[in-house]
């Protein structure tokens, strides 16, 4: 056996091991939560014993590890215009049990203090709920969710209003049919929603008013592929009065472009427009409006040379259209993938998932940068989440006071948590290499007397 695969081999059976001692330890926390160490304020750091090392893992408010359910595919939205203080995240939880999934949610103060520590349930269903999506209008937050209830293994879309107090309504029926509705994705303008998905027909779309009605119960065409071709992974935003729609493009198995359309508040779709310029592999796009403009975001490939430089693109486009040049928001020689925005007030924040980590075993930590209205990086990059274990599925909002992001990460093997930090406005204005001070706050969580 070669060093490196000797080496290899040892870090697995080390992660193996630190797995069963934080499994041990979490079950000793729950079983006795008055010991000093289940007590956060006095658990400076976590020490684990494991085969001789003594490993220090920086400590972080735990709120939840979940031992034997997994948390993932976060969303985040603020509040609506009179819905309070609150932001709202939204995530897939295998509670109550392995056969089935869940939707579960949670409130967050504008500072992150969790008004729901435990999560609540919005839906259960079976194991195919999944990739949630959350956006605030009026007074209440309307989560969508994907579930193949009608045909097994052909997802359709369902939806379902929760008011600021916690409490969730009746599950509404946006998409149902015969073929795949995957990956939904909503924004609210002034009076209305608009949910999107990924069609096996093309990209499609459903307004839904705020009392729950479906106006277009047979969905919007906003874009059909041609042969060899297909439309995946849409995003949404909008400035109030229309909503702009962004997408993959795929020729034949391979990202290859993003594409964006407008959608009008009567639901008349513009014509499709590119929003890439010369990458290869486009991917992953997401749309944020501020400032009286749109920046959509994306991660790409690019060949300089011999050599290939990935990188987080951007691109601003003022309500008529008409765009900006292409933003280098971040390349490096390493990848960089699914790039999430929000707009602050006074500026853009893009996060994203990058390939970064020096352990093989979990190679993604969480970058972000900031981008002014004008389509000029702010600052250098900021490392949102850098912990031991590998972060994904970041998404970001602002608070009023705060950007908040959340994710979810799974730790030395085990089932994924969502978390989630604070990144303050003043970073804005700093020159240095910034970092947020907080390690990152699990945001789902359980009784300290149940294992789940």
């Amino acid at each position: 056996m070669s060093n490196a695969s000797s080496a290899a081999m040892r870090r697995r059976v080390l992660s193996r091991r630190m797995a069963e001692a934080i499994r041990s330890g979490t079950r000793f926390w729950q079983q006795n939560p008055g010991s000093i160490l289940s007590n956060r304020k006095t658990a400076g750091i976590l020490l684990l014993l494991v085969t001789g090392f003594m490993t220090a893992v920086p400590a972080k408010t735990v709120i939840c590890y979940s031992i034997n359910h997994s948390h993932a595919w976060p969303a985040v939205a603020p509040p609506g215009p009179a819905g309070g203080p609150n932001s709202l995240v939204v995530w897939r939880d295998s509670r109550p049990m392995k056969d089935c999934a869940s939707i579960y949610a949670a409130r967050l103060s504008p500072s992150l203090e969790v008004i729901d520590p435990n999560g609540f349930q919005v839906h259960v269903g079976g194991t195919s709920v999944g990739y949630p999506a959350v956006a605030a209008g009026g007074d209440e937050f309307f989560v969508v969710w994907q579930e193949d209830v009608v045909i097994p293994g052909l997802p359709s879309i369902y939806g379902t209003f929760v008011d600021p107090e916690g409490n969730v309504g009746e599950v509404i029926v946006v998409s149902e049919g015969d073929t795949r509705r995957d990956y939904p994705a909503v924004a609210f303008s002034h009076d209305k929603y608009l949910v999107v998905w990924q069609d096996g027909r093309g990209i499609y779309g459903a307004r839904v008013t705020l009392d729950g009605q479906v106006l277009d119960p047979d969905g919007i065409l906003i874009s059909m592929a041609e042969p060899g071709a297909s439309d995946v992974f849409p995003s949404i935003a909008s400035d109030g009065d229309r909503f702009l729609v962004v997408w993959q493009r795929n020729l034949d198995i391979w990202p290859f472009a993003i594409l964006a359309a407008f959608v009008e508040d009567d639901g008349t779709v513009g014509e499709v427009f590119v929003v890439g310029i010369h990458h290869d592999k486009e991917r992953t796009p997401d749309v944020a409006f501020g400032a009286g403009a749109y920046l959509v975001t994306w991660s790409a490939e690019i060949v300089e040379g011999q050599k290939r430089v990935f990188g987080i693109w951007g691109r601003l486009f003022d309500v008529h259209g008409d765009s900006g040049p292409c933003i280098a928001i971040y390349t490096a020689d390493r990848m960089q993938t699914n790039p999430s925005v929000c707009f602050g007030g006074t500026n853009f924040l893009v996060a994203w998932q990058d390939d970064i980590g020096d352990d093989p075993d979990f190679p993604y930590n969480l970058l972000g940068r900031y981008v002014n209205p004008a389509g000029v990086t702010v600052g250098p990059a900021v490392t949102i989440c850098d912990d031991p274990g590998e972060q994904a599925n970041v998404d970001v909002t602002f608070s009023g006071e705060h950007f908040i992001a959340v994710w979810d990460e799974g730790l030395l093997g085990g089932y994924p948590d969502i978390y989630g930090d604070t990144i303050s406005r003043r970073l804005l204005s700093e020159s240095q290499e910034a970092t947020c001070p907080n390690r990152g706050r699990k945001l789902a969580r359980v009784p300290n007397s149940q294992e789940f």
